[in-house]
């Protein structure tokens, strides 16, 4: 009888003990498809896919014949034989290592089930004798063998595990600990086989090596998979032995906190908080102060509770004062995480560390605990928590703080404010929005008949607008509307600092307050920090990074320096950063623009900020006329509330040639967005300011505000005393371009005619003050693209060349007699020939008049 050797090379043993080796790979895996179902029939399309997979001969049954001629030559005519449609391996499935390899699995896993694990032992100890190397090694790689093999696999490192089992139950642990480590080193990522690891090392004494490699094992499952360990691993670490002298401490848990109000909002980052905690150990929740982290915190204990089987912590870290010693400031945070984990137990100071204390009492624990509010002791909270990660293998932690604690193992989730409406948002629109719904949730608290209505929604979406949706902001507002009607409360919330000030006195002292919910994150900056923060209140909507570096950064600070300050304001959730703008909110700019002013440098930086934006929105205007307006439309978009802070700057600081220069370069985004009717309002205020007197180098804008003409439009005068008319690009006369030169290469605009100016008189305060007093042409608007409308494409500019003489004239060309006309004229070509024109357009007012 013939005995199959197919663990390691694949071999057979004839009657005398004689063996041979199977040479060629299709020749061993017909053998190893044989002999794998000794004693039984194998189809010929099953062995043909065992030897063959994908790579089917032409005459497979014809090849297949050939091989069993081979096979028999080495086992015997008699061994493979042909029956029904298929062969046999006639040979006693004993006879195969592999069958035998699998019956002694079976054996030993029913004799330690069964109690005797004596006999495990021993039945799997032979079983493990017969591997001598990879199964299947030699056959073709197709793809039934390949599933076989790794099924040999799967069995020999099951009958592993359950050789250690039985050695621990027999008090061998020492035994079996170097080829464990072996075995995990070979398969890194099976657990169950780590799990036997630690296990094993903890029941041979050697604790400390058994956390060591568990944490090994983590760390590789963390980073190469993005998993955390799963129950079995956890299990065999919370079995080792617990540390000398444990705390008496039966749960390490707090009573349920009480739900005082209702939650609103943040319900989607609720569940996104709790899956992170489910993948990681420690999970921080950043933002700014009252955005709502600590009821979030508390919600998820509420909701989430049973899922860990100890309970949980939650370590109120404000009371714990900041203290520039570390040693201190840590002993403090441990003796407060333990006051929450331990409440019923009195301990004395220990003579050691506060974290050895925690690791007795939460040893064996499998528990979360909350850390409330470490931004001010942020170091010593960043200490304790990974010395407690790295030493409680079953502990997570969730820390709420207004900046991250910038450890190794540590998981952020920013924390954003509610979603606010749309400025002109419907009711119903409004009635969906998270901050909306706070807001009436805790208005109704004050008055109970208080609901959204058409009379009060624009003010209610006004309020959650100034207040950002920040939760503690929004509820200081609607305590009150006990005293106050929305519109009130709406018209006076720009005094939001003074008019917020009484909130709950059940109320942390940094939550009473909308003032000391902001002072408690400002007075942890840095002076640098704090200095930049200052000086970025000028700024309305944010800025880019070279933005905020060329205004804030004024006394040489470069590029880097402002960055990497930015970067610590971001940290701290005072400024958000969105990948291209920095922003504060809008209650943490108005605090920082009180501590602007109280420095007395407030009129400094909005001095910078405004010279800045002069310069680059007058750049963006000159490129809206080219092809890069389209990018320029988003930049001025993103940056239209610091053009307007500027331009009110330069209003309220009666600073005309600013005022007219931002006027004159923003009428052009006015009117590409369609926004007429507010720039007419921002004219009359720029009017106000100049008065009768025309700033240096701003004679075509000054006239088109105190005229009342658009961009795009003429400004002409027939003679020092005669009427001021308006005459519109489009609208000009053929007669305009007859009287140019013939080789001019301009476009014409369709003739409309001509309208008398309705506005008041440019000269009005005196006729020093009207430069068009001598006949002159002013042009409100100078180039139009080809199918354009001027009137939405010209940039305000001005014409002013007093008539000298006449140029030489030529004949019209046949363009100028035949050709229809076409939109647009260039402003050079009237600058070069302003005489001529200035004859055309005199003599077309007149006609019009005359026949008017």
């Amino acid at each position: 009888m013939i005995r199959v050797k197919l663990l390691g090379a694949v071999e057979v043993t004839d009657g005398k003990g004689s063996v041979t080796a199977v040479r060629g790979s299709r020749l061993a895996a017909l053998l190893a498809a044989l002999a794998l179902e000794a004693g039984e029939m194998v189809p010929v399309s099953r062995l043909v896919d065992a030897v063959w997979g994908e790579e089917i001969p032409v005459s497979p049954e014809n090849s297949l014949h050939t091989l069993v001629k081979r096979l028999r030559a080495i086992t015997g005519r008699d061994a493979v034989d042909w029956v029904g449609s298929g062969y046999v391996l006639a040979v006693e499935p004993e006879a195969v290592d592999a069958i035998r390899f699998v019956r002694l699995l079976d054996a030993g896993r029913r004799a330690l089930a069964e109690g005797r694990p004596d006999d495990a032992v021993a039945v799997l100890d032979r079983m493990l004798e017969l591997w001598d190397g990879p199964a299947l090694c030699d056959v073709a790689p197709t793809d039934a063998l390949r599933a076989a093999a790794e099924a040999i696999v799967e069995q020999r490192l099951t009958a592993i595990e359950l050789h250690a089992d039985a050695c621990l139950e027999l008090g061998r642990a020492a035994e079996v600990v170097r080829g464990l480590a072996a075995e995990t080193a070979a398969h890194p990522f099976r657990e169950s086989l780590a799990a036997r690891l630690v296990t094993a090392l903890g029941a041979a004494g050697r604790a400390s090596d058994a956390l060591r490699a568990f944490r090994r094992i983590e760390r590789m499952l963390r980073t190469e998979r993005g998993v955390e360990p799963s129950a079995i691993l956890r299990r065999a670490v919370a079995q080792l032995d617990p540390p000398s002298h444990p705390l008496p401490l039966a749960r390490p848990t707090q009573a349920p906190p009480q739900r005082l109000t209702s939650f609103v909002g943040h319900g989607a980052e609720l569940c996104e908080v709790a899956a992170l905690l489910g993948r990681h150990r420690l999970v921080t929740l950043v933002g700014p102060g009252g955005i709502g982290k600590t009821r979030l915190a508390t919600e998820l204990v509420l909701a989430q509770g049973e899922q860990w089987t100890d309970g949980y912590g939650f370590a109120e870290l404000s009371a714990v004062a900041p203290d520039h010693s570390s040693a201190s400031a840590r002993k403090a945070v441990a003796a407060a995480v333990f006051a929450a984990v331990a409440p019923g137990v009195n301990l004395e100071e220990p003579g050691g560390d506060w974290t050895d204390v925690l690791v007795r009492a939460l040893g064996r624990k499998r528990m979360l605990l909350i850390l409330d509010n470490c931004e001010h002791v942020i170091t010593a909270v960043a200490d304790l928590a990974v010395s407690l990660l790295s030493r409680l293998p079953l502990l997570r932690i969730l820390a709420t703080s207004r900046r991250l604690l910038a450890v190794d193992c540590e998981q952020l989730y920013p924390l954003r404010a509610l979603p606010v409406p749309a400025p002109e948002t419907s009711i119903e629109g409004a009635a969906t929005s998270a901050a909306v719904r706070l807001f009436l949730d805790r208005a109704t608290a004050t008055r109970p008949d208080f609901e959204l209505s058409e009379d009060n929604c624009r003010a209610v979406t006004a309020i959650v607008r100034s207040l950002d949706g920040v939760p503690l902001a929004l509820e200081l507002a609607a305590a009150q509307l006990h005293g106050l009607s929305p519109q009130v409360l709406a018209d006076r919330i720009d005094d939001r600092f003074s008019l917020l000030a009484n909130g709950s006195r059940q109320a942390a002292a940094r939550h009473r307050s909308l003032r000391a919910m902001v002072a408690w994150s400002w007075d942890l900056l840095p002076a640098a920090e704090a200095e930049l923060a200052r000086r970025l209140s000028v700024f309305a909507g944010g800025g880019t990074l070279e933005a905020v570096t060329e205004v804030c950064g004024a006394d040489g600070d470069d590029r880097e320096t402002v960055a990497d300050r930015l970067a610590e304001l971001v940290a701290v959730s005072l400024v958000e950063f969105d990948g291209h703008r920095y922003r504060m909110l809008d209650t943490i700019r108005a605090y920082a623009a009180e501590e602007l002013a109280r420095t007395g440098e407030r009129a400094r930086w909005e001095r910078a900020h405004a010279a800045w934006f002069v310069d680059f929105c007058e750049v963006g205007a000159r490129t809206l006329r080219g092809p890069a307006q389209r990018e320029w439309m988003r930049r001025s978009a993103a940056e239209h509330g610091n053009y307007e802070a500027a331009l009110a700057w330069s209003i309220r600081n009666r600073e005309p040639e600013v005022a007219v220069r931002l006027f004159g370069v923003l009428a052009w985004y006015w009117l590409l967005r369609g926004r007429r009717t507010h720039m007419s309002a921002w004219r009359s205020q720029v009017l106000e300011v100049t008065g009768a007197r025309i700033p240096p180098g701003g004679t075509g804008v000054f006239l088109m505000c105190r005229s009342g003409t658009m961009p795009g439009q003429l400004l002409v005068r027939a003679g020092s005393q005669g009427p001021l008319h308006v005459l519109d690009l489009e609208e000009l006369p053929e007669r305009l371009f007859a009287a140019l030169p013939a080789d001019t290469a301009e476009a014409r605009p369709t003739p409309r005619g001509v309208r008398p100016h309705s506005g008041a008189p440019v000269d009005s305060d005196g006729a020093g003050a009207d430069p068009a007093a001598e006949g002159e042409c002013f042009v409100s608007g100078s180039t139009t693209p080809t199918g354009a409308k001027s009137s939405s494409w010209a940039i305000s500019a001005v014409l002013a060349t007093p008539v000298t003489r006449v140029g030489s004239r030529k004949k019209p060309s046949s363009r100028a007699a035949g050709r229809p006309p076409p939109t647009g004229i260039r402003g050079s070509t009237l600058r070069r020939h302003a005489d001529a024109v200035r004859d055309a357009i005199v003599k077309t007012i007149n006609r019009r008049e005359v026949t008017r």
